[in-house]
């Protein structure tokens, strides 16, 4: 994240929270491929919400990213 990308991952990330379903789901699926998108999505509960689609684009976002551990831990939480 440097200073040219940080305000659009910023504006991403605001919208993680958003009231919206779509708006949440549009997020995660702009969201670049990385470890901190990982982590963004555990601090946001992604995982756990409310609508399937966010939990759907959630974990297709996580199959994107190269293995982790704490990948792994999510997909077994949404399995749970």
């Amino acid at each position: 994240q440097d200073a040219q990308n940080g305000k659009p991952i910023a504006a991403v990330t605001s919208a993680l929270k958003h009231p919206s379903a779509g708006v949440r789901r549009n997020a995660v699926l702009v969201l670049p491929a990385t470890k901190e998108t990982l982590s963004l999505i555990e601090q946001n509960g992604l995982i756990s919400d409310s609508d399937g689609q966010v939990r759907l684009a959630a974990l297709l976002k996580i199959a994107d990213i190269d293995a982790d551990p704490l990948g792994a831990q999510l997909v077994l939480a949404a399995l749970a």
